[in-house]
């Protein structure tokens, strides 16, 4: 466990306490299922949610302070029914969290993602087209230097000038073909 998460650790331990104290001298754990809380969580998340339901930037950023009240004690009944539903399932919510940003920091890479806000899938997207895109020029490249090396023609301009009028060009699938197709093309 991470140092910086350390102290915050018993004290989310001390507020399940004091929330399963609460709970017990109302009789309420028969109402608190993991399917209910998980729906309190999500009606007060939707609570939170409307306050700001309608505002600008500047607005939301900048709340009066009985607004700000508002979100303090909507933010204070998400977190109450999160530590209740990580008590009752007896997940380490401090730990749980740890977890998830490890995975996070894999699926979200700086380098990748620093100022961009998609989901992680459409960097994947983006990567494999990338991939795809790396290794049809480098198949073309291939191609080329086989061809050179056939032809025994030991620099690109050398190439060129025994092509002539005619080069070699790579059409890919932005042209209408499949893969790394390349046709020999006459200039006019």
């Amino acid at each position: 466990m991470s140092k910086s998460f350390s102290s915050e650790l018993s004290e989310v331990q001390q507020l399940a306490q004091t929330i399963r104290e609460f709970v017990d001298e109302r009789d309420w754990e028969q109402f608190h299922s993991p399917k209910n809380l998980a729906m309190a969580i999500s009606v007060e998340a939707a609570e939170l949610v409307e306050i700001f339901q309608w505002m600008t930037e500047h607005q939301s950023q900048n709340l009066d302070p009985m607004k700000k009240q508002a979100v303090e004690e909507e933010i204070a009944d998400v977190m109450t029914y999160l530590i209740r539903l990580s008590d009752r399932l007896d997940i380490d919510l401090v730990r749980a969290v740890e977890r998830k940003l490890v995975i996070n920091r894999k699926k979200y890479p700086v380098e990748l993602v620093r100022g961009r806000s998609q989901k992680y899938s459409e960097y994947k997207i983006w990567n494999a087209f990338i991939l795809r895109r790396i290794w049809q020029m480098r198949t073309f490249c291939a191609a080329v230097w086989a061809n050179m090396e056939f032809k025994g023609i030991s620099s690109m301009n050398s190439y060129k000038a025994q092509l002539g009028s005619s080069h070699l060009l790579m059409l890919g699938p932005k042209f209408g073909l499949k893969g790394t197709e390349t046709r020999r093309v006459r200039s006019k």
